[in-house]
């Protein structure tokens, strides 16, 4: 089941990834430039010089300001930097252990080695702990998700 879990959400961020590269292809997404609104309200790369964002009237670019400013808050940059982080976490959550020694008598010993480490006792964090449970939790309404793997 744990081993689903991980695999399955690898895939979620992988998706991202690619959408977000290719939203960026436009705007050299090597570069590390961010998006900003221009006067016109168009969606564009932001200065180099300063990455600023930029919202000021006109919205011209088809969308509302709320619209280009969720938009502009969740640049390509920002979406892999996001998924920089939480494939951190999930790495650091992804290393049961299973030593050989038993949750309770006659029962295997899976448990997060990283929440073990912080004080956790091993009934109270199974693998997958609760970190990987969080992380799914925004791709629940994805196909493949298990209702088994909610917190």
């Amino acid at each position: 089941m744990a081993d689903d879990l991980v695999t399955w959400l690898r895939a979620r961020y992988d998706e991202r990834e690619q959408k977000a590269k290719a939203a960026a292809a436009d705007y050299a997404q090597d570069s590390g430039l961010r998006w900003r609104i221009d006067i016109e309200g168009n969606i564009r790369p932001a200065d180099p010089v300063d990455n600023s964002v930029v919202a000021v009237g006109g919205w011209g670019g088809g969308v509302d300001e709320a619209t280009g400013l969720h938009i502009v808050d969740n640049d390509p940059q920002s979406v892999l930097a996001d998924l920089e982080s939480k494939r951190r976490i999930l790495d650091e959550h992804n290393d049961p252990m299973s030593d050989g020694r038993t949750l309770r008598p006659g029962g295997p010993r899976t448990v997060c080695g990283t929440c073990r480490e912080f004080g956790m006792r091993d009934e109270q964090q199974p693998w997958p702990c609760n970190t990987l449970r969080f992380l799914a939790l925004p791709y629940a309404d994805r196909p493949g998700y298990r209702d088994e793997w909610k917190p």
